[in-house]
């Protein structure tokens, strides 16, 4: 009982320092840690997880793959690649096929 009420303690602190300094506070998990924050990227049936606040393309490269042959979809919907990944998101990467 006391990790939940010093939680809610750090919550409401980490909001009124919000509220001071015009900026989002470091999410905490349930013991008062900072939060990691990431995202996740999914290519067929792989998954990879990687840091929220960076462009789609740039994490794209990181994953050594060619931002040319994806379309990055968020929630269903076709998204830039320049698009900033946010804390949670699941980026679909949808292979581009063609030919001849």
């Amino acid at each position: 009982m006391e990790i939940v009420a010093t939680n809610q303690i750090l919550n409401l602190l980490l909001l009124t320092e919000k509220t001071a300094q015009g900026r989002m506070p470091t999410p905490i998990d349930m013991k008062g840690y900072p939060r990691k924050m990431s995202a996740k990227i999914v290519l067929r049936k792989k998954e990879f997880i990687v840091r929220h606040g960076m462009t789609i393309r740039s994490a794209v490269l990181k994953l050594e793959l060619q931002p040319e042959s994806v379309l990055p979809t968020r929630k269903g919907e076709l998204i830039s690649e320049e698009d900033i990944i946010q804390d949670g998101d699941v980026i679909t990467l949808i292979p581009v096929i063609s030919g001849g």
